[in-house]
């Protein structure tokens, strides 16, 4: 296998040194976003060679892809002597639900907000209400209240509704939806992006292999930030909130690293490319 180029190994330190990656959630983001069509599937090879330059062993690999396929996230089929993964209708309804949240370039714009207030209610009923609420946008900031930004329409019947008709939101309600945790993550991911922009800047000369690898860690950063939380808009968030700083580094990283491709023609390391 060609040696890594320097700046490709500090860019994965870099975005590795957070903690442990895990490693059926780095499969996820690759098939999300190098797979997602009913059509599409990474070969072993391909996947190996992804995860290889991301510093998995092959065995990491191995009880991960078993682990997809037993959630039923992904399913595998053999072409001669070479599997070939890709997500089930499952995996793929759930990637496609998220993508539209990883992928917005620019945060939400929506003006005001509004609050509803569930009614009395047994436990199983509540976590009900919390899912279905979170579905359409809600995020709960009390047991029994939820908050969306935009103007109110069609609130429940049950339910208690307040507008916002302007006023400003309570720095609370701001802390609890996104707490000091979540605000230092995004601090600190964005700060990391900062820090490999100058490495970024030779991606050119790195391999089409290390590109999509770079792509996959940043990707998986983001997801990891993102999928955490609804997605208010920025107004709706405490100050030192570093979204949309880290969205716009995110998007400018991989619009450096170009478009990906898991094309067995296009990874320049001989060793892969021979067994493909």
């Amino acid at each position: 296998m060609v040696q890594p180029s320097a700046h490709f190994q500090d860019t994965v330190a870099a975005l590795s040194e957070n903690g442990a990656l895990k490693v059926w959630s780095i499969l996820v983001t690759i098939f999300g976003d190098l797979a997602q069509g009913e059509d599409e599937a990474i070969t072993g090879p391909v996947l190996s060679a992804i995860t290889e330059r991301l510093g998995i062993k092959p065995e990491a690999q191995r009880v991960a892809l078993h682990r997809l396929r037993k959630d039923g996230w992904i399913e595998s089929r053999k072409d001669g002597r070479v599997s070939r993964y890709q997500l089930t209708p499952s995996g793929r309804a759930q990637s496609q639900a998220a993508s539209p949240r990883i992928y917005q370039r620019t945060p939400t714009a929506t003006a005001g907000w509004h609050a509803l207030i569930a009614p009395p209610g047994a436990a199983a009923d509540r976590h009900l209400t919390q899912d279905d609420l979170s579905a359409k946008g809600y995020v709960q900031i009390q047991p029994s209240v939820f908050l969306r930004a935009g103007p109110l329409r069609d609130a429940p019947c049950a339910f208690l509704p307040l507008a916002s008709a302007g006023s400003a939101v309570p720095d609370w309600v701001l802390n609890a939806v996104a707490p000091d945790a979540l605000v230092s993550a995004y601090t600190t991911f964005a700060d990391t992006l900062d820090a490999i922009a100058p490495h970024l800047q030779e991606a050119a000369q790195w391999s089409s292999l290390e590109r999509v690898a770079a792509r996959v860690l940043i990707l998986h950063g983001w997801r990891r930030l993102v999928l955490r939380h609804t997605g208010l808009t920025d107004s709706l968030f405490p100050d030192g909130w570093a979204g949309s700083r880290c969205r716009q580094l995110v998007f400018a990283a991989l619009d450096t690293l170009g478009e990906p491709t898991v094309s067995p023609a296009v990874l320049t390391e001989p060793k892969v490319a021979a067994h493909i």
